[in-house]
């Protein structure tokens, strides 16, 4: 499950993990209907600077500028605790890869399916602007807005909403209603240097929508047996 590492422990201690255990460790994205997976060796980490250290060898040399997306981030998979977490890129030379720590880490628990983080992103068109969903289940979603925005929509506990749910092959209008407001401090998320609201909503029974989210559902495990 997704959950946000308000500490810098959390990955600290998958780090350590992996270091003293030599996990094998991935850069991976989808390219088509292609999973494509890199290696790359876990090094060590700097916890005054906040950076992750990777080595790379030729086959990840000769792929890995593909991989990162238009905004300087990589996808990164470790299989012995199926845990993904995404990262800037700081400096990229020769063999050496210096990310900063994730803001988030998704960790695959197969036990709990009733609530889905996406690893590839469904988004909530709210009030004319594209918000990616935080999460997904078939009774609802959730989301981020930053605490303009929030004022901005006027936006409370209770309140029916027009809704657009984007899936990757699918746009489903439906109404929203708000049933939870939690606040998230500032810089609590790297995003949001001065906090913002997770916003969840329970959705009007859509039969589309749920057939759109149980996809989603299978397409993850999919994805999680092919990064395996």
């Amino acid at each position: 499950m997704l959950s946000n590492v308000t500490n810098n422990i959390d990955i600290e201690e998958v780090a350590l993990r992996v270091i003293k255990s030599e996990a094998q460790v991935f850069v991976w994205d989808v390219v088509g209907t292609e999973v494509i997976k890199v290696p790359v060796k876990l090094k060590n980490f700097n916890s005054i600077s906040k950076v992750i250290n990777f080595e790379l060898d030729h086959r990840a040399k000769s792929y890995i500028k593909d991989l990162i997306t238009s905004s300087g981030f990589l996808k990164f998979f470790i299989p012995a605790s199926q845990t993904i977490f995404i990262s800037g890129i700081k400096v990229y030379r020769g063999s050496s890869l210096e990310v900063k720590y994730p803001e988030s880490m998704k960790k695959h628990e197969r036990r709990k399916e009733h609530r889905i983080e996406p690893l590839l992103p469904v988004h909530c068109n709210l009030f004319g602007h594209e918000k990616e969903c935080f999460d997904i289940s078939l009774g609802g979603y959730s989301t981020i807005v930053n605490n303009m925005e929030f004022k901005k929509f006027k936006l409370e506990k209770g309140m029916t909403i027009d809704s657009k749910i984007v899936f990757s092959t699918e746009k489903i209008k439906l109404k929203s209603e708000i049933v939870n407001v939690i606040d998230i401090k500032p810089f609590e998320i790297e995003r949001f240097p001065y906090g913002a609201k997770r916003v969840s909503f329970k959705v009007e029974s859509n039969d589309n929508y749920r057939a759109c989210v149980e996809r989603v559902a299978k397409g993850m495990k999919k994805l999680m047996n092919e990064l395996i």
